[in-house]
């Protein structure tokens, strides 16, 4: 009986729908192709 893979940080992540083939939301913002709060001036 062996535990799954040891990412309990991967595992959030890939619970979120938004987050499924993407890191973090915190990676993500700026790494949206979209006009982002963030992004404009």
């Amino acid at each position: 009986m062996r535990p799954p893979r040891p990412a309990p940080t991967f595992l959030p992540f890939m619970s979120h729908p938004r987050g499924l083939h993407t890191p973090p939301p915190l990676l993500s913002i700026p790494a949206l192709p979209g006009p982002t709060p963030v992004s404009t001036p």
